[in-house]
């Protein structure tokens, strides 16, 4: 274990008195203080003595504040690596002193945002010499401990008390410290793309990074930076989570997709339950049977406004998020029950046109999956005196829920409603029998079913399961090198076919 004596600290915060709990032990402290501007004066003022940074950099403040830190004597002093020789020989030719460890806040740019429409204003508190001791002293964390955030500062002024510091310390804080430069710059990023989303006086509270309780696992650290793509409003329940928004996402994109009245349900980000009806509680019980027992603590999602009889069959169960357009008057307080639960009204959501994700070595960006089934736009290769309109729709809806099922995805749809689905399968025969095996389960009655697949069937057993178990028509994408085989299977057996000629995988 690595331990560092702290022989000397700087300090330069905005909030001062985030510092009065820990005036004591500054005052006790044995070694130098290093400090700026108003810190310093403040130090000063509750009896701390403390060393001006101009006296190190032989500079005063300029540019109105805008320079007071940015200086080779005040970078090197937290840059020098201890054990490095030549760092050595050159601090004491250009006489760098050493600063062990370093405290700074950042100014309040997202205060500021909230609550102001001065661009002058805010730029001014676009921090730079801050967020620069910040990088500076978590990349030497070997040697240097840092705080950057108010909730390390117990722990931090208890190494200060002690003298020393250890590695896992300094890397935690370290950690922490670089977190909280991500979500100053992701902020600043949200602040300046403002104008290009058509939202540039939309300053409101969700267009601001925040952090979550935790990501995927509580283990892992999480936060949200809303770009304004989607406008909603939380009326009552915890905050969300990481997974919340993973699954809202995939909830309300899915029913703003389908016809109205409609209702989804979502777990783990894979819709368990989609129907269209008559009426928003017709829709929610459809939906509901599909798979009730997946629904247990999942995401609601409907595309309009929902009614009385509606809330009294939601308030029967246990849910995690209800999603709709927007309440009536009394229908929150009917919901809210539940102080847990979650309701969010989503209104005007322009998803964006490109996807991130993280991987080995980089990043990989892709546009958005954006197609919306157009039947009329397919390679219809067998029709029979079944087809008929609804049909046609059973099949269109079932290619909307693919879309948002994990690949390998198979959704069955009959009347309107999701009666099983398989996903995530390594092979597609896998998921046409989990999604027969989920609608057998349930009751459901395949007899005049459809079946919908995100990409194409390699061999003709998929289809001939689908057809030994009463579906009567099948919607893939098309393109395999087996496509005849497939055909061949639905000629025979009098099955519809139609190819789509577009894959919707989601990995």
């Amino acid at each position: 274990m690595s331990l560092k004596a702290i022989n000397s600290l700087l300090i330069s915060v905005y909030n001062k008195n985030l510092l009065l709990p820990y005036l004591d032990i500054l005052k006790n402290y044995n070694g130098k203080i290093v400090s700026t501007g108003g810190t310093s004066n403040f130090l000063n003022e509750n009896g701390i003595s403390v060393i001006e940074i101009d006296t190190l950099t032989n500079y005063p403040a300029l540019l109105d504040g805008r320079v007071k830190t940015l200086h080779p004597a005040i970078m090197g002093a937290i840059l020098m690596r201890r054990d490095n020789e030549n760092d050595k020989k050159e601090a004491i030719k250009y006489n760098l002193p050493e600063i062990d460890a370093v405290l700074v806040d950042l100014y309040p740019f997202v205060d500021t945002v909230k609550n102001s429409t001065d661009e002058d204003e805010i730029i001014e508190k676009i921090d730079i010499g801050g967020i620069t001791l910040i990088r500076a002293a978590a990349k030497n964390f070997k040697d240097v401990l840092v705080a950057a955030d108010s909730r390390d500062y117990q722990h931090f002024f208890e190494c200060i008390k002690n003298g020393y510091s250890i590695e896992d310390d300094r890397r935690l804080f370290a950690t922490h410290a670089f977190a909280t430069a991500m979500m100053y710059d992701a902020a600043i990023f949200n602040w300046f793309s403002l104008p290009y989303m058509g939202k540039e006086n939309d300053l409101s509270d969700e267009n601001i990074v925040k952090p979550l309780r935790y990501g995927e696992n509580p283990h892992q650290q999480a936060f949200y930076l809303n770009d304004g793509s989607m406008r909603y409003e939380k009326h009552n329940g915890k905050d969300l989570s990481y997974n919340n928004y993973l699954d809202i996402d995939s909830a309300w994109l899915l029913v703003s997709e389908l016809p109205k009245p409609a209702c989804v349900i979502v777990k783990h980000t894979n819709p368990c339950g989609a129907a269209i009806g008559n009426r928003p509680a017709e829709a929610f019980e459809k939906a509901l049977a599909g798979d009730p027992v997946s629904a247990y603590g999942g995401i609601f999602a409907f595309n309009t406004p929902i009614d009385d009889d509606t809330i009294d069959k939601l308030n029967s169960l246990f849910f995690e998020v209800l999603i709709v357009p927007s309440f009536s008057e009394g229908q929150i307080e009917k919901l809210s029950i539940k102080k847990n639960r979650i309701l969010l009204s989503i209104s005007d959501t322009k998803p964006n046109n490109w996807l991130w994700r993280s991987v080995l070595g980089g990043s990989l960006v892709q546009q958005r999956d954006d197609y919306i089934p157009d039947p009329s736009e397919w390679e219809w290769i067998v029709k029979n005196d079944k087809f008929n309109n609804k049909l046609e729709e059973d099949m269109a809806m079932g290619v909307t829920i693919a879309k948002y099922l994990k690949s390998n995805a198979i959704a069955i749809v009959k009347d309107k409603q999701l009666l099983g689905m398989g996903c995530g399968q390594p092979s597609r025969v896998d998921a046409t029998k989990l999604a027969i095996d989920k609608a057998k389960t349930y009751g459901h009655n395949l007899n005049g079913a459809i079946l919908a697949s995100d990409g194409f069937f390699p061999f003709a057993d998929s289809v001939d399961l689908a057809y030994n178990n009463g579906i009567i028509a099948v919607v893939e994408p098309g393109g395999s090198i087996h496509d005849k085989d497939i055909i061949s299977f639905c000629q025979k057996n009098d099955i519809i076919l139609s190819f789509t000629k577009i894959r919707n995988f989601k990995h």
